[in-house]
């Protein structure tokens, strides 16, 4: 799903994109216990967007057998190119299998 706030991707490049279309979201004080309200935009997805990143990192931490392979999967061009003792290659599959982003090329 596209939103008016979605930049285009880049043609024939791997674009990253992740929920940012109404995130159920809720702040204490402001709103009744239980209570969500569903928000939009950059602001929403950022934070889920850092999240994922953050896994990605940490699984590469874990699944990796090298030091010097683990810096380099900190790369954009490493994550393209980095294969885990498991045999997966990349981690942004790990998120797109799941349908937690969106990976388009």
């Amino acid at each position: 799903m596209e939103t008016d706030f979605t930049p285009n991707g880049l043609p024939l490049s791997e674009n990253f994109s992740t929920l940012g279309e109404a995130v159920e979201s809720s702040w204490l004080g402001y709103l009744k216990q239980g209570r969500l309200q569903c928000c939009s935009g950059t602001s929403y997805a950022t934070p889920i967007a850092a999240g994922a990143a953050a896994n990605m990192l940490f699984y590469v931490r874990m699944k990796v057998d090298s030091e010097e392979r683990r810096k380099e999967a900190a790369t954009c061009k490493g994550d393209e190119e980095i294969v885990t003792d498991d045999g997966s290659s990349g981690q942004l599959h790990v998120y797109t299998s799941l349908g937690i982003v969106k990976a388009r090329r």
